[in-house]
């Protein structure tokens, strides 16, 4: 005894106290009181729950090694430039013309309408983008070729659009989704849609015109119309209409011929006036059809995806309820995190909200805000919930997955660990991107096959600039919280029924794998979406909530803003602003993950 530790001696006596009140209560606070403890493996060891502040407290150092975080820093640099160079065959806003900015085609649009006789200043107008799917799906279907794909470089018909709206008075946005392109109603006299393809020709011509103070039975000039779109009048044959429009009208008329830049590809025109002025007019293509002939289900996989993220979402919001509340009533859960979560989550939601809702200074405005104001509580209180319902038990019995994220809840965001998860998530994050999006469409074509449906999901950014990039971040922020929540809260479910980590991360990677092959157009995306599905699982399962958090930031960000190598192109200062954002998060994480070493030594190229 007399060759021990003094610190280790005190314990050691403390234990053989008479006394049994003056002896260590349990093995956990002989380990905190042992140097060099682990009390976090002490605590697991007696089958303790280790506390919040005991998971960030845990003795595990999270520094790499110099070549180590260089690896992973360069790693990801090749990745993105891959990514760069490859999304000019993978991303559908690469294969159509984009030269015109929105404000360009905006103020084109509302040149539309003074030429159609809609001169009245708006009161309230809105713009956006629009997606034509059934071309896509048309083409996919019809043409088997190598360059199927090339015809959409004329713009007309249009793959991708734009469409204005404009009203005499305020829209009426008290729903709180804004506006859009066929809401609110159209249902105002004198309001008006006009949509144009990227190059800026007439699309489509709405507009309800329900009074006028002097009548007139002026004959419309109906080769305006055609003017605008591009289209040659005289080149088109007179038929009888066939689709009624939705406006008032005391007259139409139809034509049918062919575009000019396709000029096997067939079109029919339809127009209709009242009182003189165009009230309809539309450019019907092949794969058209009436409202009532449309599907009103989708395909067998759409089906199986939308069934099986249903039925995941459902089971976490409905288990997550009650095991929040067994967690409550049994004084579990680490409160004080979950309640930064919850804030975070309330002051995300409100500004995304700020940048993205169509404000107006008028009534409606407030009516809006305060029901805003009331879903980022509810989404506030659901991420609550859900976090009182998995921390305890991932901190039981998984508490190295959480070590990291549980330090930068605490504000400990310069600790290494914290550090390396984020540069380890951004890699993940790319690669999977790189792995499930641009090689499964990519790697195909270059065996001869047809190239799949190019890659567009104009999601929260629309392709607006500049004016959208902080709501569309933040609401990435946002989806990312939540798709990675449901993760790591059904594999704990997976845990609790197969009883052992390797069985639970397993049906795990292939239920992963399973709903990101729906996704697929071909068999050839499975065994990609098997591999993306690996590098998520795997990812949480190896490096924990943090990292896999970064991960899916990442994942989320690059398929929802634009790629492009183009830095002239207007929509690239979106690219060049979440690049700086990404890349600056990948710096931080690099540079914090080596703890202050230096990063060239004389032994860096011999480790």
């Amino acid at each position: 005894v007399a060759d021990l530790d003094p610190l280790i001696e005190r314990v050691i006596f403390r234990c053989l106290e008479q006394d049994p009140a003056k002896r260590p209560a349990t093995a956990l606070q002989v380990a905190a009181a042992l140097p060099g403890g682990d009390p976090l493996a002490a605590a697991l060891a007696a089958g303790e729950t280790p506390s919040p502040e005991m998971v960030a407290a845990a003795p595990k150092e999270g520094a790499l090694r110099p070549v180590a975080a260089v690896s992973l820093l360069v790693s990801l640099l090749v990745m993105v430039a891959a990514l760069i160079f490859l999304s000019k065959e993978v991303t559908l806003y690469r294969k159509v013309p984009l030269e015109k900015s929105p404000e360009v085609l905006r103020d084109r649009a509302l040149a539309v309408n003074r030429k159609l006789g809609y001169v009245e200043p708006p009161a309230d107008s809105a713009f956006g983008m629009g997606l034509d799917s059934d071309y896509l799906t048309y083409v996919r279907d019809t043409d088997a070729s190598i360059t199927r794909w090339d015809r959409l470089k004329t713009g007309q018909p249009a793959a991708i659009y734009f469409w204005y709206r404009q009203s005499p008075r305020a829209f009426d946005v008290s729903n709180g989704e804004g506006v859009e392109e066929t809401s609110p109603a159209q249902d105002i006299s004198s309001m008006t849609t006009v949509t144009l393809d990227t190059v800026g020709r007439l699309r489509s011509f709405y507009a309800v015109s329900q009074h006028q103070s002097t009548p007139t039975q002026t004959k419309p000039d109906w080769s305006v119309l055609f003017t605008e779109s591009g289209l040659d009048f005289s080149q088109f044959q007179s038929v009888p209409p066939a689709w009624t429009p939705r406006q008032a009208y005391d007259v139409r008329a139809a034509w049918e011929g062919s575009y000019p830049n396709q000029p096997e590809l067939k079109v029919r025109v339809e127009a209709a006036a009242f009182e003189g002025r165009p009230v309809f007019f539309e450019m019907m293509d092949p794969w058209d059809r009436p409202p009532e002939e449309v599907a009103a289900i989708g395909s067998i996989r759409q089906r199986a995806l939308v069934i099986l993220l249903l039925t995941v979402f459902i089971t976490v919001m409905v288990g997550g309820a009650l095991l929040a509340w067994r967690n409550l009533r049994l004084g579990r859960g680490d409160r004080k995190g979950a309640t930064r979560l919850a804030i975070f989550i309330w002051v995300a939601f409100f500004i995304r909200w700020l940048f993205t809702s169509h404000h107006v200074l008028n009534a409606t405005e407030a009516q809006n805000f305060i029901s805003n104001t009331q879903l980022a509580v509810f989404w506030a209180c659901f991420f609550w919930g859900v976090y009182i319902a998995f921390e305890p038990f991932v901190r039981r019995r998984w508490p190295g997955r959480i070590i990291s994220w549980t330090r930068l809840l605490a504000g400990g965001w310069r600790d290494p660990l914290v550090g390396r998860d984020i540069l380890i998530g951004s890699v993940v994050g790319t690669a999977f991107i790189l792995c499930n999006f641009y090689l499964a469409a990519e790697v195909p074509r270059w065996f001869g096959a047809p190239p799949r449906v190019p890659w567009f999901d104009y999601g929260p950014t629309q392709l607006l600039g500049v004016r959208s990039l902080v709501g569309g971040l933040l609401g990435q922020v946002f989806g990312t919280l939540n798709q990675v929540f449901v993760l790591l809260f059904l594999l704990f479910l997976l845990r609790v029924v197969f009883r052992k980590d390797w069985l639970a991360g397993m049906a795990m990677w292939l239920l992963g794998g399973l709903a990101l092959s729906l996704t697929h157009q071909t068999l050839v995306g499975i065994p990609f979406a098997f591999l993306g599905s690996f590098l998520l699982v795997g990812c949480l399962y190896r490096f924990g909530l943090l990292a896999t958090t970064a991960a899916s930031f990442f994942l989320h960000i690059i398929i929802f803003f634009p790629i492009t190598s183009e830095f002239s192109a207007w929509y690239a200062a979106d690219f060049v602003g979440v690049l700086i954002v990404a890349l600056g998060l990948a710096v931080f994480g690099f540079f914090t993950s080596l703890a202050g070493q230096p990063l060239f030594r004389g032994d860096m190229l011999e480790e």
